[in-house]
């Protein structure tokens, strides 16, 4: 993991396509883990703002934590 910076890779799309590869292949297959990248790459504006809504609600939730402590 480290050796393969992983955690760098994941930003980019083949990065993580290389990661669901190595999954497919260690199910022998039967996962068809490698093609969600193609759910990824076509939903990528989607999936980019559910996720910037969900940190907008994650910081508002934590600061309100914070404040209570």
């Amino acid at each position: 993991m480290i050796q393969q910076d992983w955690l760098f890779n994941y930003q980019f799309i083949d990065g993580i396509h290389e990661v669901l590869q190595g999954m497919n292949r260690r199910t022998k297959g039967k996962s068809k883990m490698n093609l969600a990248v193609e759910d990824l790459e076509l939903y990528y504006v989607d999936f980019e703002n559910d996720f910037k809504l969900f940190m907008l609600e994650l910081i508002a939730y934590v600061t309100l934590k914070i404040e209570k402590s």
